[in-house]
């Protein structure tokens, strides 16, 4: 399996419910207040519960389920701080030529853009990921 997540970007299921997708509406409810990584957590849990030989139909089809819908709720976090480092790092282009320039302090800067339009809510660590990589070129 590849993995394409970083690690916990992202904002819980509760304070997304009116900037999630359409078609993600049952997830805010089903993943009502994870984190993105507890999320990915859990999924990781599922996947064990499925290499599980003796685990019943029934129990099964319901770890699927839960599954699908933590999958589209890191989907649809990880899509939101994506497009707030790519509006942060557009808005914003003297920062990041000073960032190529060596200037690793300015990605501070950065950070502090991303938290306050999440309130606060994004991951310290992956948004560092995200505007690194964004912002490196």
């Amino acid at each position: 399996m590849t993995e394409t997540m970083p690690a916990d970007p992202t904002m819980t299921a509760e304070s997304t419910k009116t900037s999630a997708p359409a078609e993600s509406g049952t997830v805010a409810n089903a993943a009502s207040g994870l984190r993105y990584g507890e999320a990915l957590e859990e999924l990781e849990g599922l996947l064990d519960d499925l290499e599980d030989a003796d685990i019943d139909i029934d129990h099964l089809a319901e770890r699927v389920a839960r599954g699908v819908e933590l999958v589209r709720f890191c989907r649809d976090r990880l899509a939101v701080v994506t497009g707030d480092v790519d509006q942060v790092v557009a808005d914003n282009p003297e920062q990041v030529e000073q960032f190529r320039a060596g200037k690793e302090k300015v990605l501070g800067f950065f950070v502090g853009q991303i938290m306050k339009a999440t309130k606060g809510q994004a991951d310290g660590k992956v948004v560092n990921q995200l505007l690194s990589s964004k912002a490196a070129g």
